[in-house]
């Protein structure tokens, strides 16, 4: 298992980091599937016999039970940036969930009340740190 050579308190492996920010990366996209699925809910309500052992199918309720999952992740994300970033969660959520920079961000007019190696070094180590453990 890989580690990274940070040294510090919030060390994770290389592995763990990598696998984290695709999660996060999907962020996105767990939202369009959400705001599909709920656009689909007004379906016709059916409930479906799925064979002769007697196993229904409930489809608009198979969406609901993937769009209350996929929002679940999405709110682990959130709560996890504003735990490790407070007032510059915002911040920390777009750069890990859209991988804009820092500088971009500053560039762009985000007020972030950290300089740039806090940011990286402290917050969003942190803040993989901390979602490690929930995930």
């Amino acid at each position: 298992m890989g580690m990274n050579k940070y040294n510090g308190e919030f060390k994770i492996s290389n592995n763990a980091y990598y696998q984290l920010c695709r999660f996060c990366l999907r962020y996105k996209e767990f939202q369009d599937e959400i705001e599909k699925a709920e656009k689909s809910f007004g379906g016709n309500g059916l409930v479906t016999c799925s064979g002769p052992n007697g196993r229904h199918s409930d489809p608009t309720g198979n969406k609901a039970i993937r769009a209350i999952w996929l929002r679940e992740k999405c709110e682990l994300i959130e709560r996890t940036a504003f735990r490790a970033a407070g007032e510059d969660y915002q911040a920390l959520l777009k750069n890990v969930t859209t991988g804009v920079s820092y500088d971009q961000m500053m560039a762009c007019g985000i007020v972030i009340k950290v300089g740039r190696n806090v940011f990286y070094e402290k917050i969003r180590r942190y803040f993989f740190w901390l979602l490690e453990k929930k995930v």
